[in-house]
């Protein structure tokens, strides 16, 4: 799923602006040198604004690493954007918070760039200037960026992205993450909230129109879709949702539990989709959302263990909550062997 990241931010209107359009992370610039470097004092009272879930990423270029640790610290922010020189070494000093950003030249020597594999969470592509480290406004060529995807670390692409390229930029890339600062900016450091909303439109529009072609490549790949009328696949899907729902309600919105509560509505969401996908999907893709909410349901389990160890939750939560999801993996294995028997079945007619 495509996540929108809005960078350059300097105040509370635009911050509130790009999470009710629809932003996953905001960017805060601490580099001295860029025009839209905020204060960490103003950039904490942001990020203690924001509803939960919502990622504060830090942008430093070239910064003492003590600085970025006490900055991160203060303010609270969830991911460390490195834009400078930084080395493969500093970036795993930082890790599992650093993303690192490349600025992209023609001449570029993809192969390099393998040494950030494992030492960070994502490469950040922008356009490669001299008088900049980054923010710009000017696009690379994204041809690059489907070659770095090859490395199979994630990629942010970032660099002249505006409202009337960003359909364009999605459909060839397929990046991880969308990084757009200037290209919705009345000044440095201000957005125009118009263009802001014409940008989250054209995002919308495209994951529409992939979503169709998805729906294509499987009518391609599995032949036409059957619809589910099964009352026993209902049953079930009802089922796993329920016990999902239990969960996710355990879980309050509290600091300690966000990375279990988001793991449980990761399941959720995928669950929904399964659910409500019948007439839409074919079995095969049903089994592969089941999949990924059964893998969500292993890893908030790991985690209620270390909210355990941890004292943020006590052992009758800890039990409660872990007999739920375990009866939850059970009906998604369950849900599971019926798709495949019910897609062995189609194959043969």
């Amino acid at each position: 799923m495509l996540k929108v990241k809005i960078c350059g931010i300097t105040n509370y209107d635009d911050a509130a602006m790009a999470v009710s359009l629809g932003a996953d992370a905001l960017g805060f610039i601490f580099a001295p040198a860029s025009p839209r470097q905020i204060e960490p004092a103003t950039a904490a009272d942001i990020i203690r604004r924001l509803p939960p879930f919502i990622k504060s990423v830090g942008v430093f270029v070239n910064e003492d690493i003590k600085k970025i640790r006490d900055v991160s610290d203060y303010c609270g922010l969830d991911i460390i954007q490195l834009h400078g020189d930084e080395t493969p070494e500093m970036c795993e000093s930082l890790m599992p918070r650093t993303i690192k950003a490349i600025r992209v030249k023609d001449d570029t020597d993809i192969s390099q760039l393998q040494v950030y594999r494992g030492k960070t969470r994502a490469l950040l592509l922008d356009t490669y200037s001299e008088k900049a480290a980054g923010g710009t406004g000017k696009r690379f060529n994204w041809d690059r960026a489907v070659e770095i995807k090859r490395l199979d670390i994630p990629v942010i692409l970032a660099g002249g992205l505006t409202p009337s390229n960003i359909e364009e930029a999605i459909k060839k890339v397929r990046p991880y993450v969308v990084d757009i600062n200037s290209g919705i900016e009345k000044s440095p450091g201000i957005k125009d909230h118009e263009l802001m909303k014409e940008l989250f439109q054209n995002i919308g529009k495209e994951k529409i129109e992939n979503r169709k072609r998805n729906i294509g490549k499987s009518k391609e790949m599995y032949g036409p879709i059957k619809h589910f009328t099964d009352i026993e696949a209902w049953k079930l899907a009802k089922e796993l949702r329920v016990e999902l729902y239990k969960i996710a309600r355990l879980l309050p919105p509290d600091e300690k539990y966000n990375l279990t509560s988001q793991m449980m509505r990761s399941a959720v969401s995928c669950t929904a989709n399964i659910a409500e996908g019948y007439g839409r999907f074919h079995y095969q893709e049903n089994i592969q959302f089941c999949r990924i909410s059964r893998g969500s349901m292993y890893e908030a389990q790991d985690h209620l263990i270390t909210c355990l160890d941890n004292n943020y939750i006590n052992k009758e939560e800890y039990e409660k909550t872990n007999n739920i999801s375990t009866n939850a993996i059970k009906v998604i294995d369950g849900y599971i062997r019926y798709l495949k028997n019910k897609s062995k079945e189609q194959e043969k007619q």
